[in-house]
């Protein structure tokens, strides 16, 4: 993209309609940009403004060769710097306007015809995420956890906050387990007998002791899933460290906060560390993790690489929501998918590469979701039918 829309647009609305489109735009000016469109009148000027932009995006998609593109974009390059601007608009809207001509006879009425059809809506049984599990006990027994439910068990009570274990005594005998599922459309939050504050996330599932060993190691496993810890330091616990399994990785605690994605359907585990100090152990090599990094371990080839994140981004859904950068649509779609306990099918398989900026609260309903994804342009329209949900 030219980013040529910040030659012409000089008001604050139009400002962070240039960021959205370029993917910059801040939390702040999202929110911005969800208020101005309410106007209907905001709201067709937006969409003309995206047609503008997919127009480029397609004309540069046509170069037959990186050659063309590159020598295009070197002329656009050079016209600014000779301050050229009128001249540099005239050719990008001769451009944009021929491109819209081919777009309106061929794409925009067949892949994208007119975005103002109605959403087909039967049976809704699509809810936003609650607090929803299964605990497993050491004798074996499956009790149904769900918001305003009681539980007293002889080692753990359930709370409003969830589930929290007892700290009254340490094992000194042979170690019982207890596992927690979080199915899809679900959350959870359990303290365990040590401290440590654990929040899992949709489709995750933890095993824990219910006791910790004294000035031992102290153990849990995600089994799958995405888990945000806070842990109890080992200054409290006779020196003793804490580690979090998954497969062939573990992460090795002295007390800190950091979060674990490791879903069954994909290859790759990442952990994120907010502050303190972990170890990432795996079959080939050792790295000590610092704040705002992110390891990323594929668990078949076992390669690690370490990234610099934007911590908001990547533990936003500890605090009921998700911020989504860079992302396509069906990398979006599969995460409201764990979210809402829906099934989604992309009736136009070309919108899954559509990239999305935004931000979407867990606790608001999928048709509002899905209604600003369409005002954006990025879907035609949407039919929910049950728990399915096909985007057009």
């Amino acid at each position: 993209m030219f980013n040529i829309y910040r030659i012409l647009m000089k008001s604050q609305s139009k400002h962070f309609i240039v960021n959205y489109l370029n993917q910059t735009a801040s939390e702040q000016e999202l929110d911005e940009l969800s208020q101005w469109l309410k106007n209907p009148v905001n709201t067709q000027e937006f969409k003309s403004f995206v047609q503008i932009d997919y127009a480029i995006d397609h004309i540069m998609e046509d170069f037959n060769t990186e050659q063309e593109k590159s020598d295009f974009l070197s002329k656009i390059r050079k016209m600014q710097q000779q301050k050229k601007v009128r001249k540099l608009w005239t050719r990008i809207c001769g451009i944009a306007a021929s491109i819209l001509i081919i777009i309106s006879l061929s794409i925009l009425l067949d892949k994208y015809p007119a975005r103002d059809s109605l959403s087909v809506v039967v049976n809704n049984e699509i809810k936003p995420v609650k607090n929803n599990a299964i605990l497993l006990l050491e004798t074996g027994e499956e009790i149904v956890l769900q918001e305003g439910s009681a539980l007293h068990t002889q080692n753990a009570v359930s709370s409003q906050e969830g589930l929290e274990y007892s700290q009254a005594a340490e094992a000194d005998t042979e170690m019982a387990y207890n596992y927690l599922t979080v199915p899809r459309g679900g959350q959870f939050h359990v303290k365990l007998a040590d401290g440590t504050k654990v929040w899992l996330n949709s489709e995750s599932k933890l095993k824990y002791p219910v006791h910790f060993p004294k000035a031992q190691s102290r153990v849990v496993e995600l089994l799958y899933g995405e888990a945000f810890f806070e842990v109890s330091p080992s200054a409290k616990h006779q020196g003793a460290d804490f580690k979090v399994i998954h497969k062939e990785q573990e992460i090795q605690v002295l007390g800190t906060e950091f979060n674990v994605k490791a879903y069954s359907e994909e290859t790759n585990v990442f952990t994120t560390l907010v502050e303190g100090k972990v170890q990432i152990n795996t079959p080939r090599e050792k790295y000590i993790l610092e704040p705002q990094q992110q390891a990323i371990l594929n668990d078949n080839t076992y390669a690690l690489s370490i990234h610099k994140v934007n911590l908001r981004e990547e533990i936003g859904w500890v605090n009921g929501e998700f911020i989504f950068r860079q992302k396509n649509l069906k990398q979006i779609m599969k995460i409201l998918s764990r979210w809402y306990d829906m099934d989604v099918i992309f009736e136009n398989t070309e919108l899954e590469d559509v990239k999305f900026v935004g931000r979407i609260q867990k606790d608001q309903e999928i048709t509002e979701i899905l209604d600003r994804i369409k005002t954006f342009g990025i879907i035609k329209n949407y039919e929910i039918n049950e728990k399915q949900v096909r985007l057009r």
